[in-house]
């Protein structure tokens, strides 16, 4: 088995934060990112996906304030244009946290220490956990949809056994504030990161 990679190529963005087992797009034009993927395809197929904060110039990127804590994706596809541009879709693998930025490439490169959520032990607790994300996820489609919709993927969920993901999709899917997504990617600790998610949540009135 392929040991995982601790050097990473990092793509920081300002409108992203990759959580683990959720897919993303991506446009891949610049020269530099271009060398990147290429690099990538030719070798472990993952990328460091870290949102970034730009300063007063959005185009300065030497003044990004860039995330410590960033979503590892492998790339599941991509296509290649004629032009040379590239279309990957990544799905996230893992959060991990930078430890070192490493010169000597046009592209960004990191060193990373894989991270792992921190559930609780009592089967008891994660149950209760499971049961209110589902509860917070009913309320939100039912109110957003179709009822057989909602229910179709309530069923699909209601198999899955990680809380911290159930958490996590939730959030990708109905959170916009990005520095509130970066704070959920940032909690390891399964049960806090659901106290989180209930507060954001219940302040734009989605339950």
């Amino acid at each position: 088995m392929r040991r995982r990679p601790e050097l990473l190529p990092v793509f920081p963005l300002p409108s992203v934060v990759l959580y683990p087992r959720v897919s993303l797009g991506l446009h891949i034009f610049e020269p530099r990112y271009r060398a990147m993927l290429s690099e990538v395809l030719d070798g472990h197929g993952r990328i460091a996906m870290a949102n970034a904060v730009p300063g007063a110039d959005p185009d300065d990127e030497s003044a990004w304030t860039i995330a410590t804590v960033v979503g590892v994706g492998a790339v599941a596809s991509y296509n290649r244009r004629p032009d040379g541009t590239s279309d990957v879709f990544l799905v996230g693998e893992s959060r991990a946290r930078v430890d070192e930025w490493v010169d000597g490439k046009p592209f960004r490169r990191v060193r990373v220490t894989l991270l792992a959520d921190a559930s609780p032990r009592s089967q008891v607790a994660r149950d209760r956990l499971k049961a209110e994300l589902e509860g917070h996820l009913k309320t939100i489609l039912l109110r957003r949809g179709p009822r057989d919709q909602a229910e179709q993927l309530l069923r699909r969920l209601a198999r899955e056994r990680e809380v911290g993901f159930l958490a996590d999709f939730v959030a990708h899917h109905f959170l916009r504030d990005l520095r509130e997504k970066q704070a959920l990617l940032e909690e390891l600790d399964v049960e806090r990161r659901v106290e989180r998610l209930r507060e954001m949540l219940a302040t734009r009135g989605l339950i």
